[in-house]
C-alpha cells in the first residue's frame, strides 16, 4: 500500500468521526515502528503494517484516546505505559511535579532522606518522575487497583526506578 494512499484514507476516516487528522500520520507512523519523521524516506507499508495502521484508525474512530491506542505517554521526558487501567498522564500535571522537584532540592539538604507518598498512584508517573529527579527521596507509589499497580511496576522497571509500588485501599 502506498504511504499517501494509507493517510489520506486515514485522515478522511479520522476527520469523519470528528478526530485530529493530522494523527494519521503518527499513527502510521506508530504501525511502520519509526518516528513520524522517518515516513517521509518511505513510499510503502508492509500489509501487515497498513492492517494494524487501520485497526488504530478505528480504535480512534471510536473515540479511545491516542495514547490507549500506541500504549504510552511520555511524562516529564519519560515514556510510560498507558492503558484504561490508569488516567492518562496530563501534561500540566507537570507542572505541579516541577514544583515539587523545585521545593525539595531547595528545602532539603541533599544528604537527608525526603520520604514521598503518591496516592492513588495510577501508571506511577508521579512518583517515578520524582524518584529520577530528587536524588534523596525514598519514594511509595500506592494504589487499591491491580491493573493500575501492575503498569506502575511496570513503568518503574521500564525507567529504572527504586520507586516501592504498594497496594493500599484509602479508605
Amino acid at each position: 500500500m502506498k504511504i499517501n494512499e494509507a493517510m489520506q484514507m486515514g485522515r478522511e476516516a479520522l476527520s469523519k468521526h470528528g478526530v485530529e487528522p493530522r494523527e494519521a500520520r503518527l499513527l502510521l507512523a506508530f504501525a511502520m515502528k519509526i518516528s513520524g519523521s522517518e515516513l517521509i524516506k518511505y513510499t510503502e507499508c508492509t500489509k501487515e503494517q497498513y492492517k494494524l495502521y487501520m485497526e488504530l484508525i478505528n480504535r480512534r474512530c471510536n473515540k479511545e484516546p491516542y495514547n490507549y491506542v500506541v500504549g504510552y505517554k511520555e511524562f516529564m521526558k519519560l515514556n510510560f505505559e498507558v492503558d484504561s487501567n490508569v488516567l492518562i498522564p496530563r501534561d500540566d500535571t507537570e507542572i505541579l511535579v516541577e514544583e515539587i522537584i523545585k521545593i525539595a532540592k531547595e528545602k532539603f539538604a541533599t544528604n537527608n532522606k525526603i520520604r514521598i507518598l503518591d496516592m492513588c498512584t495510577g501508571s506511577g508517573c508521579i512518583a517515578i518522575s520524582l524518584d529520577k529527579y530528587i536524588e534523596n527521596a525514598e519514594v511509595f507509589a500506592v494504589d487499591v487497583s491491580d491493573g493500575a499497580l501492575n503498569l506502575a511496576r511496570k513503568n518503574a522497571k521500564l525507567n529504572a526506578s527504586n520507586v516501592k509500588v504498594i497496594k493500599y485501599n484509602l479508605f
